[in-house]
């Protein structure tokens, strides 16, 4: 009985510590969507889970999840960011073509910024 226990604690940390770097990485990407740098977002809330977990002076079981969890989030949606602002930055440029050049937007997507 107290290996069910132990496993089922040990699932609610890593299910737990999940959610809550999920949670706090999207509520940060669409805050930081909002100033066009999406990528940051789940930096600043790994930084600010991090200093408030730290700064409570407590051992907790999660903190352990979260970090790992967190610093996937990292990884995974700084390269994503930077594709989301270059998607945008592309769909932009295009809706600048005026309408007689629409059937360019090839050469347009692909000249270089003046």
């Amino acid at each position: 009985m107290q290996l069910i226990v132990i496993f089922l604690q040990a699932m609610g940390d890593v299910a737990g510590g999940m959610v809550v770097a999920l949670v706090t990485g999207l509520a940060f990407w669409n805050l930081f969507k909002l100033i066009h740098r999406p990528e940051w977002g789940p930096v600043v809330s790994f930084a600010i889970v991090t200093v408030i977990l730290v700064s409570t002076h407590r051992v907790y079981r999660m903190v352990p999840m979260i970090t790992l969890f967190g610093l996937m989030g990292i990884i995974c949606s700084w390269s994503e960011g930077a594709a989301w602002r270059a998607r945008r930055n592309g769909q932009n440029r295009i809706k600048d073509v005026p309408r007689h050049l629409q059937g360019l937007r090839t050469h347009y997507r692909n000249h270089p910024n003046p």
